[in-house]
């Protein structure tokens, strides 16, 4: 056999402070990545949270009102005020036309003050589907109460006028267009 060939010896140098240091920042390497990752995601979650609640736009309510029975119970009162004063002065039937003008007048004022209250968008009753009035709000109870109005227990009959008699004597069918002699 050859001596000429040796065994190399593995030869293993000291580890050095450098060495130790670079073997410590390959550990915390791996834990700063994780850290930092975690750190973004976050700050994106909380940029996204403060968005949704603070900055971005309030999506639109709406809420329903029935226009048509406010007015109709403004028109019952002053029809059964006028009714029941129908022997009153002058004065006092003035005085109930005066209040339903009145009330006809500070119905959009309380529209809108009710639309302020519930901060929504009124949307007259007659105007939505079945379907889809079911699900809003009806704001009508308050806008009632708003304008101090009482239900009338059964509606008053409008006052029929006084029949006239006919002041000719009516003719015949058979004779309309017929010359006279």
């Amino acid at each position: 056999m050859d001596n000429t060939q040796q065994d190399p010896q593995v030869v293993e140098t000291p580890k050095t402070v450098m060495d130790d240091a670079n073997d410590m920042m390959n550990e915390h390497v791996g834990i700063s990545l994780v850290a930092a990752i975690v750190l973004c995601f976050a700050m994106s979650l909380m940029s996204v949270v403060l968005y949704h609640f603070y900055i971005a736009p309030k999506p639109t309510k709406f809420g329903l009102l029935d226009v048509q029975k406010i007015t109709s119970l403004i028109e019952n009162q002053a029809r059964q005020t006028i009714v029941e004063n129908l022997n009153a002065s002058e004065a006092q039937q003035q005085a109930a036309r005066n209040s339903f003008e009145y009330n006809m007048r500070n119905l959009q004022e309380v529209i809108n003050k009710t639309g302020d209250e519930c901060q929504c968008v009124l949307i007259v009753k007659a105007a939505t589907l079945n379907t889809q009035s079911k699900r809003l709000p009806d704001y009508t109870a308050q806008a009632i109460e708003r304008m101090n109005l009482q239900p009338v227990a059964a509606p008053v009959a409008p006052v029929a006028a006084p029949q006239v008699a006919p002041s000719a004597p009516a003719v015949p069918a058979d004779r309309i267009g017929v010359p006279t002699n």
